[in-house]
């Protein structure tokens, strides 16, 4: 697609998939986590473009970790445990989708407190 058509823009919509992503020529991404782990996803990205593909592996190992939590606990739900976290109340998400337990709630905690 990019050969055919060069100046057309291409966005990734897989989290887990952005470093590959990045390598067929996307120019963005518009994944479900990465306004909660914007940072990461920057540095991913510089790292990709200044050629340092194990830092770029390093960070795309650590966003699948986070995304693997989410997907765990509830993605829905657990994005908006994130906005919470950050001072932003989207309310719970309604049926049938199961609100968090408290060790979901742990487990998001650990992956907030660490993002960066």
């Amino acid at each position: 697609m990019r050969t055919a058509y060069p100046k057309k823009l291409y966005f990734n919509g897989f989290d887990e998939m952005y470093l590959p992503d990045l390598t067929l020529g996307v120019s963005s991404t518009i994944g479900t986590t990465v306004n909660l782990f914007a940072p990461t996803f920057l540095k991913l990205r510089q790292a990709f473009e200044q050629g340092d593909m194990a830092q770029a592996f390093t960070l795309q190992q650590l966003v699948n970790r986070r995304v693997e939590t989410m997907v765990r606990a509830g993605i829905f739900s657990a994005v908006k445990y994130g906005l919470l976290r950050r001072g932003i109340d989207c309310g719970i998400c309604r049926a049938p989708f199961a609100p968090l337990t408290d060790q979901s709630k742990r487990e998001l905690d650990e992956i907030f407190s660490e993002a960066s």
